[in-house]
């Protein structure tokens, strides 16, 4: 319990340490998300060839288009949580998350 504890204090001091450094001068170019780069994510499930998604710079979210004629579950998740939406066939949608860590689903409903 206490190296977990001692583990997750330095973890926490580590990301401070380079928050604080990261925005510590004007001239610090903008951080990007880990994932900005959709066509880095690979995705998982059955409506994988007709699901397109795209990061979108104006509103910093995924954009999800569904290019099939029956209704599609996408799912994400990164180092804050998860987001599933459900969009309708021939539509788009947003995800609210600025970066994906591993896989995302997408699944017909």
């Amino acid at each position: 319990m206490k190296r977990c504890l001692t583990t997750l204090a330095v973890g926490s001091l580590m990301l401070a340490l380079f928050l604080s450094t990261a925005s510590a001068t004007e001239n610090t170019l903008p951080v990007k998300p880990i994932a900005f780069l959709a066509s880095n994510v690979d995705c998982e499930g059955n409506a994988c060839s007709q699901v397109i998604l795209t990061f979108d710079e104006a509103k910093q979210q995924y954009k999800v288009q569904n290019n099939s004629d029956r209704l599609v579950r996408v799912e994400a998740s990164n180092l804050a949580g998860g987001n599933r939406i459900l969009v309708e066939a021939g539509k788009e949608a947003y995800l609210a998350m600025k970066s994906i860590l591993g896989p995302y689903r997408a699944n017909y409903e």
